[in-house]
């Protein structure tokens, strides 16, 4: 599972995929399927739910990620 979020940034919603932190410039070698589409991840962006939980939990009470989390950008959103 990958865990996404959407936030409001300058007037705009702007898409981001949270992953472990990793070097963002390294190739999205892993695939999910979301409905009918093969979305490309890091390995470093995929989770089991067991692990997105407490990164959910603390967005919620934060409204940020937790140290050592990176957010990617996605253009096409």
């Amino acid at each position: 599972m990958s865990v996404e979020l959407r936030r409001r940034e300058d007037g705009e919603y702007r898409f981001y995929i949270v992953g472990r932190d990793h070097d963002l410039t390294e190739p999205l070698t892993e695939t999910i399927d979301v409905q009918a589409a093969h979305e490309p991840r890091h390995p470093a962006e995929l989770f089991t739910a067991d692990q997105a939980a407490p990164v959910f939990m603390h967005y919620v009470e934060h409204q940020t990620v937790p140290d050592g989390y990176t957010l990617r950008l996605i253009a096409d959103m």
